[in-house]
């Protein structure tokens, strides 16, 4: 990845709302290049607006994007993409049928011919630069398959390369390792390092707050549709970051042991599904909470 100039993105007195009811609020947030910029707070507390609106994934009902210093219009995603903003989505937008080099090249193929409207896919190109972009995430000899065909692991990796095109200077990440390993989440991180090394604004929303603290440079903390504070990593330790996130202290809890009932609610004995051929066996009793852990891919 070659240095980038160090670009500056500022949201200046964003809002959205649906109705009378506001996801985001005079939302005010500056992001600097060459940082990890982490945006953290509650579920429905503007985190993912935030994310569509600095992407033009939506449009806002009062405010304005910058960038260095610039009031830029964007009306839809491409426009945000011509401006180096690339989003990586929690929710995979890959095509299944499509194979791995055509999804990371949709919509901007390299073409060998063109005729006016028409051109011809130059297919050779495509594959080669999709193995050079997935050789950092070692799927690069992954390019000819079907996505259908991968892991939900290999499809985050994917959708993470695909955003990461060339000329996106300005990286936003909605919840990256919610698919991923531990030894995967540290490659990411690893490369987001590099990418910031090299000018890269990387916006990391998130909710372990462990991964926030580890890789963050600066963290702004969003609770009900406001901007709360932004503060440097180095002035909150995790108890101070939950008490911003929650707006109270909070007292840790101490769980006690419980005398379940003996009533039996459900049982399940001998299921076999196709894919695995060993007997599932299951009870569950009244006031039990049962737990199915599982490994990433797994289907339960």
């Amino acid at each position: 990845m070659t240095t980038l100039p160090r670009v500056q993105l500022e949201a200046r007195g964003l809002s959205r709302r649906y109705g009378s009811v506001y996801a985001l609020q005079q939302a005010q947030v500056h992001f600097q290049g060459g940082q990890v910029h982490a945006v953290v707070g509650e579920n429905g507390a503007g985190k993912t607006t935030l994310m569509r609106l600095l992407a033009a994934e939506e449009r806002a009902d009062e405010g304005e994007v910058l960038i260095d210093g610039r009031v830029v219009r964007m009306d839809n995603p491409r426009q945000a993409q011509q401006q180096g903003i690339s989003v990586v989505h929690q929710q995979f937008q890959l095509v299944d049928t499509l194979t791995v080099s055509e999804n990371l090249f949709l919509g901007r193929t390299p073409s060998r011919i063109r005729l006016g409207p028409l051109s011809v896919t130059h297919r050779k190109a495509m594959r080669q630069a999709a193995v050079r972009r997935l050789e950092p995430f070692g799927l690069d000899t992954q390019v000819d398959r079907l996505v259908r065909e991968l892991g939900v692991a290999q499809r985050q990796l994917i959708e993470i390369a695909k955003a990461l095109g060339e000329g996106s200077r300005i990286v936003i990440f909605d919840e990256p390792t919610a698919s991923l390993s531990t030894e995967e989440a540290d490659q990411l991180f690893g490369l987001i390092r590099q990418m910031t090394s090299k000018g890269a604004c990387v916006i990391l929303i998130a909710h372990s707050l462990e991964e926030v603290l580890s890789i963050a440079d600066k963290i702004t903390v969003l609770r009900a549709g406001h901007v709360i504070t932004s503060v440097d990593r180095s002035e909150v330790d995790r108890a101070a970051l939950v008490r911003l996130i929650v707006g109270r202290e909070l007292n840790e809890r101490v769980r006690t042991e419980r005398t379940l009932s003996a009533q039996e609610l459900l049982r399940i004995e001998g299921l076999v599904r196709q894919i695995s051929p060993l007997p599932v066996p299951l009870s569950v009793r009244v006031g039990e909470v049962v737990g199915i852990p599982t490994y990433i891919g797994a289907e339960v």
